[in-house]
């Protein structure tokens, strides 16, 4: 949490809350050197943060955006990690899959979304992967209210159609692949209340609570006791701290709540 202090228009104080402080002093989010910076470990902070008040976000032009998008869909075309991915699809081939949902996925014509097109060419590989082995009838679906004209036209171009919220929820049902990775609304809990999708890919569920805008919990770890998982590998940062799951019944009855 940051408090903007008003002498200044850089500084801000930075609160970390009691249970991120106990997470992180037992290594919760080491860093690639095996060790958690001391600046993680304090309550409170001064740092120096930028504003942009009043301010409208960039947005990418078509031709840039779309070319941006192809550099990332090449390189993600050519890596291990797309390899490995199709064959963690070929697990879920007896489901009866007809529908794809990406939630708060980020948008490609604004800038610092690094990770979003990634998450995009992901979609669109488990589209033209179901259509390869035999799928015809196939709805494709994205939601993320930070969607601009630009990238309705980009994934109108790849087979999706742009919905707005809550209709994308709406969406999801037990024959549905979902993929939402760092939200920043609560979709796992959602998705557990409404569905129990054939293949769901967000960040791992661990035992531990969380104050992420997109927390585990009970109810989603309940939830992933009818999943198998399955991580990224090899994969550098893209898909570091996410994971595929796929639902271990073929064929799931209307989902019809907790009992």
């Amino acid at each position: 949490m940051y408090l903007l202090i008003p002498s200044s228009e850089h500084l801000a104080m930075e609160y970390t809350h009691p249970k991120i402080l106990k997470f992180n002093i037992k290594g919760g989010i080491n860093d690639l050197q095996g060790y958690t910076p001391v600046s993680d470990l304090a309550p409170l902070r001064v740092t120096n943060e930028v504003y942009p008040v009043g301010e409208e976000e960039e947005v990418w032009d078509s031709e840039f955006t779309r070319d941006a998008f192809e550099q990332e869909k090449v390189a993600w075309e050519e890596s291990e990690t797309r390899k490995k991915f199709e064959v963690t699809l070929s697990k879920a081939k007896d489901h009866k899959i007809n529908n794809i949902v990406g939630l708060a996925c980020g948008s490609l014509s604004r800038p610092g979304r690094s990770k979003s097109a990634f998450q995009h060419v992901l979609l669109v590989t488990a589209k033209n992967w179901l259509q390869t082995n035999g799928l015809d009838e196939l709805s494709c679906y994205m939601q993320d209210p930070e969607y601009t004209d630009v990238d309705r036209r980009i994934f109108r171009d790849v087979g999706f159609q742009v919905v707005d919220d809550p209709e994308g929820f709406l969406k999801v049902d037990g024959q549905s692949i979902v993929l939402s990775i760092a939200a920043n609304v609560p979709t796992k809990l959602i998705i557990a209340d409404i569905a129990r999708p054939a293949i769901v890919i967000w960040f791992v569920v661990e035992e531990m609570d969380t104050l992420m805008l997109d927390p585990n919990s009970d109810r989603v770890r309940e939830m992933m006791k009818g999943y198998d998982k399955r991580e990224f590998k090899p994969d550098g940062t893209q898909f570091r701290d996410a994971a595929i799951y796929i639902r271990r019944t073929k064929d799931e009855p209307p989902f019809q709540g907790k009992a």
